[in-house]
């Protein structure tokens, strides 16, 4: 390569080799999802088949979350060493969470009442599909002694071995407790599993090298399954809930990071490779690594990002929060069932509670909206049929906004705790 110099002769330092277009990961995931989409849409047997190469993707990342999970929060910990620090962390997060989830409950609500998706659709045939049923037999709602409880795991590797994150927040917790009450002792031991992190985010970023193996899987799967027909049919419920996710990431987020002094459009240019891959995959749980290691490169630090973004990935379910209201609404709508106002508090007042149903459950959002339709005693379980055909890409739009709900909400705490490092952040930003 010939040098560069300036207009006096000086030699400048040579500019980095720009990549391959086709070496980027946001070009081979694009890449992957027009082919899938081809083959869906050409062969929906084909497609259809390409379903294990998602399930193996998302099986190799949730391999690798849980240890960073753990090794994240207790080096994390160790490293702040004062626990009522840790204790003001986790406190502020969940109230910025049980603010912004409320938040998004109401403007599901409310465009669930203006849009109404469902008026127009024809109900499905009398009875419950078997497929239905195993969603509702049995499904009542968690007591709050029993989502406490279920926090305390069995022994050490169950957690790890069920990808149960709250249970694994818990032994971290703990762990990391003990490698601070244990001073210098503890040291080493600290030191040790910081160098461990490297290796397992090393270990990460082999994984996602498979992953438009993955998105090409399950765009295929997702194509050749359902098609277009579906879509076509309860497209206006579809379009509701992707209405309700712009509305509440540029309006609320948006909002929430300007009082931050934070720019939105800048964020979600820093993570749109991580919005593409939960888009495509359905999965928020996909990008977890990959967003652990941004948010410390943008200056969020670590004992911010171990505690926030796992505890996020419970309780900031602004996804399900949003489309869970949208969701019962299109079924009132369908069946013409009359509403009065005080059932209509009663059942706002009930999503509230089940919308944090979902909390440490991998896949649980539909269960969750079982749940909430069983539990109103007014709406018919058969609604759940036109939604289930559909979840696919509801699941899709709960995705992408939990992941950029979870990003804003570290980064807000971040600020709140002053572990923020806003020149890093700028130039993070500036090079995304």
């Amino acid at each position: 390569m010939s040098s560069t110099t300036s207009p006096e002769g000086t030699p400048l330092a040579h500019a980095p080799p720009r990549r391959a277009l086709w070496r980027h990961a946001n070009v081979q995931i694009l890449f992957a999802v027009v082919c899938g989409a081809l083959v869906g849409w050409l062969n929906p047997r084909w497609g259809s088949d390409l379903r294990p190469l998602a399930d193996a993707f998302i099986g190799l990342i949730k391999l690798v979350i849980g240890p960073i999970v753990f090794l994240i929060v207790s080096t994390g910990i160790a490293q702040v060493g004062d626990m009522r620090k840790v204790g003001r962390i986790g406190l502020k997060a969940l109230i910025y969470f049980e603010v912004l989830t409320t938040l998004a409950l109401i403007v599901g609500y409310i465009l669930g009442q203006v849009v109404q998706p469902g008026n127009g659709v024809a109900p499905p045939s009398a009875g419950l599909s078997g497929e239905i049923a195993k969603y509702t037999t049995g499904e009542t709602l968690p007591s709050l002694s029993s989502f406490f409880f279920k926090l305390i795991p069995d022994n050490l590797l169950n957690p790890f071995v069920h990808g149960d994150l709250l249970q694994i927040l818990v032994v971290a917790l703990i762990f990391g407790t003990a490698l601070v009450l244990s001073g210098e002792k503890g040291r080493p031991i600290t030191e040790a599993l910081d160098r461990l992190t490297v290796v397992v985010f090393k270990a990460t970023s082999v994984v996602m090298l498979f992953a438009p193996l993955g998105v090409f899987g399950a765009i295929g799967f997702t194509v050749g399954k359902f098609g277009v027909v579906m879509l076509i049919t309860l497209g206006k419920l579809v379009l509701t809930a992707y209405v309700g996710m712009a509305l509440f990431v540029l309006v609320v987020l948006g909002i929430v990071c300007r009082m931050a002094g934070l720019r939105l459009g800048a964020i979600l240019r820093y993570i749109r490779g991580e919005i593409l891959l939960a888009l495509a995959t359905s999965s928020s749980e996909a990008v977890l690594p990959q967003l652990a290691v941004k948010l410390e490169s943008l200056g969020v630090s670590r004992v911010v990002v171990g505690l926030v973004l796992p505890i996020s990935y419970s309780f900031n379910l602004t996804g399900v929060a949003l489309t869970l209201p949208i969701s019962v609404l299109f079924i009132q709508q369908v069946y013409g069932v009359h509403l009065s106002w005080a059932q209509q508090a009663s059942i706002f007042g009930l999503m509230l509670l089940t919308s944090k149903g979902a909390a440490g459950v991998t896949g649980a959002a539909f269960l969750t909206l079982a749940a909430t339709v069983a539990a109103t005693g007014i709406l018919p379980l058969q609604g759940l049929i036109l939604l289930l055909a559909v979840d696919r890409f509801m699941s899709e739009a709960r995705a992408v906004i939990n992941i950029i709900g979870n990003v804003v909400a570290t980064i807000i705490v971040g600020k709140w705790e002053g572990n923020f490092d806003a020149v890093k952040a700028d130039a993070a930003l500036r090079g995304s």
